[in-house]
C-alpha cells in the first residue's frame, strides 16, 4: 500500500507534463502541413525538420525538444530584406519553428488544434 502513493504521483506528473509539452511534426500535418523533404535539422539544433506546403505556402517547420531549445539566434536574420531565400515570416509556437514564404503559415501555427 505504501507504494501507491510514489507511483500515483509519478503517475500525475507524467501526464501534466505531457499535456504541457512540446508539439511534434505530426501534430503541424494533422492541421494541413503537407510533408516534401526533410531538411537538415541538426544544423539548427533541432529533433526533426521538414519542408513543405502549409496554408498554400512553402514552409520549414522545426521540432525542437522544448521551447527553451529553439535556437533563435539562427533564426533572426533569416526574414531580412534581400535573404536570398525569400522567406518572408519566421515564428514559434512551443517548441517548434516556422520559416514561412508567405503570411498566412505563422497565423495557422498559432491556431493549431492538437
Amino acid at each position: 500500500m505504501k507504494l501507491i502513493g510514489p507511483v500515483l504521483l509519478m503517475s500525475l506528473t507524467a501526464a501534466c507534463s505531457n499535456t504541457d509539452g512540446g508539439l511534434s511534426i505530426s501534430d503541424v500535418e494533422k492541421n494541413g502541413f503537407k510533408k516534401e523533404n526533410q531538411q537538415l535539422y541538426q544544423m539548427v539544433g533541432a529533433i526533426d525538420g521538414w519542408s513543405g506546403i502549409w496554408e498554400g505556402e512553402i514552409v520549414e517547420v522545426y521540432q525542437f525538444e522544448d521551447s527553451s531549445s529553439v535556437k533563435l539566434e539562427y533564426f533572426e536574420t533569416i526574414t531580412d530584406s534581400g535573404n536570398i531565400s525569400n522567406w518572408k515570416d519566421k515564428c514559434q509556437f512551443k517548441n517548434l519553428y516556422l520559416i514561412s514564404k508567405g503570411n498566412r503559415a505563422c497565423l495557422a501555427l498559432n491556431n493549431i488544434k492538437i
